[in-house]
């Protein structure tokens, strides 16, 4: 009994899950691979589900007898005409002028400041520890050994008997005095004298001299000389006819290969959630604006064809629309489904607006003329294929007065474009429109600039070519003019 339930517990499980299968199949199989979104200025965001397949063909190689031509190679010859010059020249007259120096010499006052030192005497105290002898009276007790006699009465015995007679007699006595002497002792003592010396400061004095100065003085030293004035003179064309290599194509029997479609495999099954939102300018909007998103569109997309893709389906010529992806990502959900999240923004903008932030006639910012081209610089996208530049270039004959060398149009392919960022350079070399070097002479350029900017570049614009087509004509209507004028002596 407990295998049964379990089996039909099995059995139940199996059937809500493929229930569920089914109906998660069948939902996927309701959407479509593209729909459409018209905008109309109010709703500004749209999100959308599209499913698509990619699929795969698988081919075949089939042989077949066809004609095949091999490249054969013959000598033939074209006429080739070229543009011929003659050089006329007529003896004209210039003033020539050179610096010449003169040598002037005169006697200046030159005044220099100078130290000089201003001394004077100072009488300043100078002491001095000195030793001096400090001197003072001693009583000095001196004693001396002296003879003292005296007269004694000594008794002399003689046979006649004894009787006193006078004796000299003598004794040494010590005898002592008091004897003054001077002491002395050395004593520092401090001395001061005053003592004088010379204190110098310098002080800066003005000193002035007479010193001769010479200098060289320029001076304008002119001539008149005679020189030739050569102009290219055109006269016509010459042609010839010239031998060149020509390839032709020779038929031939052959066996060709093709590859011959053979059914069909499925690659990928892709469903695709996106977000599209408008953001910008939305005045004038007419509602007739649609765009189509699609998926997996057909077989092959291997080819380069994106998996998903937003193109401009109606177009009333009222606004630009530039595409950016904001985000794009894509999951594999198995081995034949993958899942796409995106999000595309639609910036709008008025194309009257475009039109009216473009100035109605070009701008020379500077203009540079050398003896060997004429350089302008430009705003940005002002000098393109619907613009006109007419150069008219005389010079001066001294003697009559200006003429006229060149006064024409320049085609653009004779023009040395720099585009960049900010700003534009424009070159005209005078070697490719028939002029040779500059003579030195002065020399007035004046450049006419007919034209309007062109269209500035929009990144991600969904709009038809036609659209913009009618854009750029009417950027040409009603044309801008503007004229630079510069005189150069060369």
């Amino acid at each position: 009994m407990m295998k049964i339930q379990i089996a039909i517990s099995r059995a139940t499980i199996a059937l809500v899950a493929c229930s569920q299968l089914v109906t998660s199949q069948v939902a996927f199989a309701d959407l479509q691979n593209s729909q459409t979104v018209t905008f109309d200025g109010r709703q500004t965001e749209f999100n959308l589900e599209l499913r698509g397949k990619k699929e795969k063909t698988r081919y075949r190689t089939e042989y077949y007898e066809d004609t095949c031509y091999r490249d054969e190679a013959y000598t033939d010859y074209r006429n080739v005409c070229e543009d011929q010059y003659r050089t006329e020249c007529t003896t004209n007259y210039r003033e020539e002028c050179h610096t010449e120096y003169d040598r002037e010499c005169s006697t200046v006052p030159v005044c220099r400041d100078v130290n000089r030192p201003v001394c004077h005497t100072e009488t300043t105290p100078v002491c001095r520890d000195v030793n001096r002898p400090v001197c003072h009276t001693e009583n000095e007790q001196q004693c001396t050994t002296v003879p003292i006699c005296r007269d004694v009465m000594r008794p002399i015995c003689n046979s006649s008997g004894c009787h006193d007679v006078p004796t000299r007699e003598c004794t040494n006595e010590e005898r002592c005095r008091d004897i003054p002497r001077q002491v002395c002792e050395n004593h520092s003592t401090r001395e001061c004298t005053d003592e004088s010396h010379q204190v110098c400061q310098d002080y800066v004095t003005r000193e002035c001299t007479n010193e001769t100065q010479c200098q060289d003085v320029p001076r304008q030293s002119c001539s008149t000389v005679p020189y030739d004035d050569c102009n290219q003179v055109y006269t016509g064309q010459e042609c010839h006819d010239e031998a060149y290599t020509a390839h032709r194509d020779v038929p031939y029997s052959c066996t060709q290969s093709r590859e011959v479609a053979d059914g069909t495999d499925l690659v990928e099954d892709i469903l695709v959630k996106i977000k599209v939102s408008f953001i910008g300018d939305f005045t004038a909007i007419t509602g007739q604006d649609s765009f189509a998103i699609s998926v997996a569109n057909g077989v092959d997309l291997a080819s380069g064809t994106p998996d998903l893709k937003l193109a401009m389906k109606n177009d009333a010529g009222t606004h630009f629309y530039q595409l950016k992806k904001i985000q794009e990502s894509k999951r594999q959900v198995s081995a034949t489904e993958s899942e796409i999240t995106a999000h595309y923004q639609l910036t709008v903008t008025p194309i009257e607006s475009v039109i009216q932030s473009l100035s109605t006639k070009p701008e020379i910012t500077t203009m540079k003329l050398t003896r060997g081209k004429l350089d302008l610089t430009l705003p940005s996208r002002t000098l393109h294929e619907r613009s006109k530049v007419t150069l008219k270039l005389r010079k001066d004959k001294t003697i009559g007065g200006y003429e006229t060398v060149f006064n024409r149009e320049v085609a653009l392919d004779k023009i040395d474009l720099r585009e960049a960022a900010a700003a534009q350079t424009a070159t005209i070399p005078f070697s490719k429109i028939g002029l040779g070097t500059l003579a030195s002479r002065p020399h007035e350029a004046t450049i006419t600039l007919t034209g309007r900017p062109a269209l500035p570049k929009l990144e991600g614009l969904q709009n038809p070519a036609s659209t913009i087509d009618r854009v750029r004509e009417r950027l040409g209507q009603g044309l801008g003019e503007v004229t630079k004028k510069i005189v150069v002596r060369l």
